[in-house]
């Protein structure tokens, strides 16, 4: 009755393996070894080895196979090295177990490939494979970083409070959970604990630098920039080439697989993004010239990488470079972000920059639509909920027919106030007065918010508290940077309508919060040249820009002061012009100059209107003789003829 009984079993057991039912072999083969576990854990007991028989070999290792059909590769390894155990000259039992290490690193392999190229969803199926002990905790981080890098903050901390407490990696990754979580100080405390322990990696020595960026203390962010450079030196390349976070030329002669595992690039990167910073930090109080030393300084951090091709440039590093070029070749700058927006994968942040150059420069209803050859990409933009309220996240979702990846989705953080604006600006072609009244009120929204922080911040000076005034300083610094930009375009509104006095106005109720800034004086004196009644006034305001200004504004200066009968300081100017551009021949004489040219066709050119209007036929008749002049120097200064003017 007893063989009866089993070769029941058996048959069973075959037919339910011949039909693809593996789950319910599993089970029945579980009932026939009296192990009281499930399959999906298959733990098997000390106690079942003493009671192993030949009966029992049979049946575990038909539970090994219904294990392998049924990916759970734990519960087959742990069959077969009980076979192995028990009978250790079996080959077939020996391979059996090699073939499982083999799935079970495939499993783990496959889930590190589909994490690195953003597939997080079949990332986190392949680790449902990896329920083993021994990987418990690679599995864990792993499954934290992909909720991670999806913005799932609770579930990538679930999976990380899962790991082992002795893991040397925990301190770390909660320092990463806390950064993304903007708790810069907690998260710089993280990374303070790791150091501290002894694990000074390349990729720590970042992250602290990083935190200290955004916790506005560039200098000691800059400290860590120099250690990087320093032990990417000794560790990466050869004894005689050396990097250096100042500036120092050097040729990189190192493996780009060592660069790769480097973040010099990463440090370079966050390098021009201080200097960047700093830019915009100083603006209210350094001259002009500063400024250009500054994104000068920014674009020599990008140029002091290791040299690579223009086609092996990460993406992060393209869009820096494209935010520096956008201070003197906008052009450039603005073909960058456009390059990277039709990417398959790009930064979030280049999508938004690209938004504000496009309403910079006017290209409005099109902002929202990436060509690259002929790949057209759609983006579609809704706003979700933030918890903090003054800002929003947009998420945006990218189609590519092409593309083999799924859809892509981002997370752009941008205030409020930044997206209106934006919205005012794209609605202007079309509805110009909403438009002027919407930007109108912004302007008046960020106007009330720099008063209450002037007001804070005289109430700190008097209270001696240098701390509560730096903090509301850089407040008032960053508020500041986001009323200028829409104060030029409520200004420019009503210069394309030629209202330059509506224009004159906006700028004097304005004086109090930008009266320091370079461009806000070139506009107001620009607005006052153009009512050609108050070049006295507008004299005024082109003097204090001439050690870095444009062509445009000494020939201004030069044409207020003719108007005003003082050729005199006129040529006194171009004198200085023409001096300063024979030093630059010396150093460069192949070099083509336009100042001293672009400032006579300008004096010939406004004059020459002059001799039109009867109001001004004096002062034209004194100055007539000294427009053909000026023109006839202009023409020929650059070999011109009366064709190409």
């Amino acid at each position: 009755m007893h063989y009866t009984e089993t070769a029941k079993n058996t048959r069973n057991v075959y037919t339910l393996i011949r039909n693809g039912q593996f789950n319910e072999a599993a089970q029945l083969l579980n009932r026939q070894l009296n192990v009281d576990h499930a399959v999906t854990t298959c733990i098997i007991p000390q106690s079942f080895l003493k009671s192993f028989t030949f009966q029992n070999r049979a049946a575990l290792s038909l539970l090994g196979y219904c294990c392998v059909q049924l990916h759970n590769f734990i519960g087959a390894s742990r069959c077969y090295s009980h076979l192995v155990l028990s009978y250790p000259h079996s080959e077939r039992y020996r391979q059996a177990i090699l073939f499982l290490l083999y799935k079970l690193m495939l499993s783990m392999v496959t889930a590190m490939c589909y994490y690195k190229i953003h597939m997080f969803d079949d990332a986190a199926k392949a680790c449902g494979h990896l329920a083993i002990p021994d990987l418990n905790s690679d599995m864990h981080k792993l499954m934290a970083a992909i909720k991670y890098d999806i913005n799932d903050l609770p579930s990538s901390k679930a999976y990380l409070s899962q790991c082992s407490n002795d893991d040397k990696d925990n301190e770390m990754n909660w320092g990463c959970i806390c950064f993304k979580e903007e708790n810069f100080e907690t998260a710089l405390q993280h990374f303070i604990t790791t150091a501290k322990r002894g694990g000074r990696t390349l990729d720590l020595l970042y992250d602290l630098a990083v935190c200290y960026y955004k916790l506005k203390q560039y200098s000691q962010a800059m400290r860590y920039i120099e250690e990087i450079c320093e032990r990417h030196a000794a560790e990466f390349l050869q004894p005689d080439t050396r990097f250096s976070a100042e500036g120092t030329e050097v040729h990189y002669a190192g493996n780009k697989g060592m660069l790769q595992q480097s973040v010099l690039i990463e440090a370079f990167n966050l390098k021009a993004a201080i200097e960047f910073k700093l830019k915009n930090c100083i603006s209210p109080w350094k001259s002009h010239s500063m400024h250009s030393v500054l994104y000068l300084n920014a674009a020599q951090a990008i140029a002091n990488m290791p040299p690579r091709e223009a086609t092996r440039l990460d993406a992060i590093t393209l869009h820096n470079e494209a935010l520096v070029k956008m201070a003197n070749e906008p052009m450039e700058g603005f073909a960058k972000l456009q390059f990277l927006c039709g990417q398959t994968r790009f930064p979030p942040e280049a999508l938004v920059n690209l938004l504000f150059v496009c309403c910079k420069y006017g290209v409005g209803s099109q902002m929202l639509i990436t060509s690259t050859g002929a790949c057209c990409h759609v983006i579609h933009l809704f706003w979700l909920p933030f918890n903090q309220g003054h800002v929003y996240v947009k998420q945006v979702e990218r189609y590519d027919s092409k593309s083999v990846l799924p859809p892509l989705t981002l997370e752009l953080r941008i205030l409020k106030y930044e997206h209106d604006f934006i919205a005012a600006i794209i609605m202007q072609p079309q509805s110009p007065e909403e438009s002027l009244s919407k930007i109108e009120t912004l302007v008046e929204q960020q106007g009330d918010i720099l008063q209450r922080l002037e007001e804070q911040l005289s109430a700190a000076q008097q209270a001696n508290d240098e701390d509560v005034r730096s903090k509301i300083a850089e407040t008032y610094n960053e508020a500041l940077q986001l009323y200028l930009p829409v104060l030029m375009e409520q200004a420019k509104m009503y210069w394309d309508k030629k209202n330059y006095r509506q224009v004159e106005k906006i700028f004097q109720h304005s004086a109090d919060f930008c009266g320091n800034y370079d461009s806000w004086k070139l506009n107001v004196g620009h607005t006052l040249f153009m009512q050609q009644t108050k070049y006295k006034e507008a004299a005024g305001f082109y003097e204090t820009l001439t050690l870095d200004s444009s062509a445009i504004v000494l020939a201004n200066l030069c044409v207020c002061y003719i108007l005003m009968n003082q050729n005199e300081a006129a040529e006194e100017l171009m004198r200085k012009v023409e001096k300063e551009e024979d030093k630059l021949l010396l150093t460069d004489p192949d070099q083509r100059l336009f100042h001293l040219c672009i400032i006579n066709l300008v004096i010939g050119y406004e004059n020459g209107i002059l001799c039109s209007l009867p109001k001004f036929l004096s002062l034209a008749r004194l100055d007539f003789i000294y427009t053909l002049n000026a023109i006839v120097c202009a023409l020929k200064e650059q070999s011109l003829t009366t064709e190409c003017v």
